[in-house]
């Protein structure tokens, strides 16, 4: 036995030694931010303000609880900074916990339990998501860590692990049906088997009441919210992410070993065939991908409906209500169809296959191709993230001293913002002089600049040299997201991404002295100026930019503005080009004009960045609101 645990640690390190270099990719970016906030107020690692596809919304509808971003806070802590190799070295942790939890539930219920475990690993999921700094994996690892105690008997860790993996993924409370099973028919006079699976769903509730508690809102109510608000639950998108999670539990176990017995080719394959040939937009070899994918998933399922109608009392009973129950359960709450949601059904699946197969060479044989697949879809992913720390590192240069804002997520949203770069927001003022950076895949995030004039500087196609790919553009890949398409993974070197940079010129000032109800003034208000109300005033936010022609007499600078019973702004500063020329408190709500020197010094057209210390945003309004600004200008 010891040899087989040595066989199974040497697997898995071997495994992951190649990507311990992995960019940061995918959603490893948001559970970084979650993780410094929990670094601040550890007590509260989701009530954070964050901006997404242009929009503000609360971390705390993020959908995984926050295991995962206090793992990455102590490793923040200790390292001191992102340092991706040494991450992802304390990472193997959990792909090493997963894979002796699958020895130990082999050994239970299988004669080959060497074997079954390297399957395990070889699943293409395990291989490629196992690199990554999202949730999945120490997620897999507590849950798989909570049977194993289970079926040893040991309850009160096996009740540890579970709370574990549900405060690192919500679906961690689908052990309490699962469990309940077993405890049903085969623990019932055992009252630590009872008590076991309901770990998971008190844990969660305990999280959710105690942030309801001290911020007036459960987080599973925002993520609710967001799920209605995006539709991510509509009828269509379902449907796809069912046919992905299909596809995907297709793939768990190399497909042609899930389809040996000759029924399941002739009952399965005209049905999924028929299916892949009304779906438009795919080639005939991604039908065919796609048929045979469908095929071994509801090979799969129809094992367990099988098993699980013969006897649900037996071994292969029970395996089948994990798989059952899982995965109606991802199909019932995921959105979005990626291979990774359906890791914890890779012990079943395989445990169903290893116990079925009557040729243990076919197994071995598809832990060979499972494991060529893996490697070469992680070879990819490895590739796709190092595109976008290189694209970052090409842009470090023309961004300087540049303000940089982008409207990118993943990989490339994380270095563009070691750079400094702030996300775009829907309808962000852009000033003049600024450098964005666009990413086509993240998806149009509208902007405006002022009157000032966008002009490309740089741009990057970026495309894989290898012929698989995981997600991107021009692809049918479901593998992360079945949004761009259902099939597992797709083949071919087309476009992943196009990254552009383009730099925000200024207009020509033509006018000195700016009234809020003049249409000619408005190109030269920049950015932080909201529309003209009334016919006299505009609100301004917490800065405001103004473009202004500087005539040769000009000896002070005049903004009038009012401050109403609303507002709690005491405090206004005034920049030209950089540099303050007035700082100066007001008493209370009314009227005001603030007025500063000024020296032309030969300038023919100068920026004005207005600010106020408290801005305030009113019930009901998306807007963050300054002062009521009505005229500014030279005199």
């Amino acid at each position: 036995m010891a040899a087989r645990l040595l066989i199974v640690l040497a697997a898995v390190v071997l495994l992951r030694l190649p990507f311990l270099h992995q960019a940061v990719q995918g959603d490893d970016v948001y559970y970084l931010a979650i993780a410094r906030n929990a670094s601040v107020d550890p007590l509260h690692p989701m009530q954070m303000g964050y901006t997404f596809q242009g929009q503000r919304v609360s971390m705390a509808g993020h959908p995984h609880p926050p295991l995962n971003a206090y793992v990455l806070a102590g490793l923040l802590r200790i390292f001191g900074d992102v340092r991706e190799r040494w991450f992802h070295i304390c990472y193997v942790a959990f792909s090493i916990i997963a894979a002796l939890a699958m020895y130990s539930l082999a050994c239970r219920f299988t004669t080959e339990p060497l074997l079954a475990t390297l399957l395990f690993i070889a699943v293409p999921a395990f291989v490629v998501n196992g690199n990554s700094l999202e949730a999945d994996l120490p997620f897999l690892a507590l849950w798989m860590a909570g049977f194993a105690l289970y079926f040893k008997g040991w309850y009160v860790p096996a009740a540890g692990s579970l709370a574990l993996a549900a405060l690192a993924a919500y679906q961690g409370v689908f052990a309490l049906p699962i469990l309940l099973h077993e405890a049903w028919y085969r623990r019932r006079r055992s009252p630590g088997a009872w008590l076991a699976p309901l770990a998971a769903p008190v844990a969660l509730a305990a999280w959710q009441l105690s942030q309801r508690s001290s911020s007036g809102e459960a987080p599973a109510a925002v993520l609710a919210g967001y799920l209605q608000t995006y539709g991510l639950l509509a009828l269509v998108k379902k449907a796809h992410s069912a046919l992905a999670l299909t596809g995907h539990l297709g793939w768990i176990v190399f497909p042609l070993a899930a389809l040996w017995a000759p029924r399941l080719l002739v009952v399965c394959v005209p049905l999924t065939l028929a299916v892949a040939l009304v779906l438009p937009g795919y080639l005939w070899w991604q039908q065919a991908l796609l048929a045979l994918s469908l095929a071994a998933g509801l090979a799969i399922l129809a094992r367990w409906l099988v098993a699980l109608w013969k006897d649900r009392a037996s071994d292969s009973g029970f395996l089948a209500a994990w798989g059952l129950v899982f995965f109606a359960g991802a199909v019932a709450v995921f959105f979005a169809g990626s291979a990774r949601y359906l890791l914890p059904l890779a012990a079943p699946v395989i445990l169903t296959v290893v116990r079925d197969c009557p040729r243990p060479r076919l197994l071995w044989g598809a832990a060979a191709l499972n494991l060529c697949l893996g490697l070469a879809l992680a070879s990819a992913n490895y590739e796709h993230a190092g595109l976008y720390q290189r694209a970052a590192a090409d842009l470090a240069p023309l961004a300087g001293e540049r303000r940089l804002w982008t409207n990118a997520e993943w990989g490339l949203r994380y270095y563009l913002e070691r750079l400094g770069a702030e996300p775009l927001e829907r309808d962000q003022p852009v000033y003049a002089g600024s450098l964005i950076v666009l990413s086509e895949a993240a998806g149009n995030v509208p902007f405006s600049t002022g009157g000032g004039t966008p002009r490309e500087v740089w741009q990057a196609e970026l495309r894989n040299r290898r012929p698989l790919r995981l997600f991107g553009l021009d692809t049918r890949a479901g593998y992360s997201s079945s949004d761009l398409g259902v099939l597992p993974f797709d083949v071919g070197r087309g476009r992943l991404d196009t990254v552009r940079a383009e730099i925000v010129g200024l207009p020509e000032a033509r006018l000195s002295f700016l009234r809020m109800n003049d249409p000619a003034a408005a190109p030269q208000l920049l950015a932080g100026f909201y529309e003209v109300e009334s016919n006299a005033w505009r609100w301004m936010s917490e800065q405001a930019v103004a473009l202004l022609k500087v005539p040769p007499a000009a000896r002070q600078f005049e903004v009038s503005f009012f401050i109403p019973d609303t507002a709690p702004a005491r405090r206004l500063t005034v920049a030209v080009d950089g540099m303050s020329i007035a700082d100066q408190r007001f008493a209370g709500p009314g009227p005001y004009s603030l007025v500063a020197p000024f020296e032309p010094a030969g300038r023919v057209q100068v920026q004005i960045v207005i600010t106020v210390d408290r801005p305030f945003q009113p019930s009901g309004d998306q807007r963050r609101l300054g002062v009521i600004v009505q005229e500014l200008g030279f005199r």
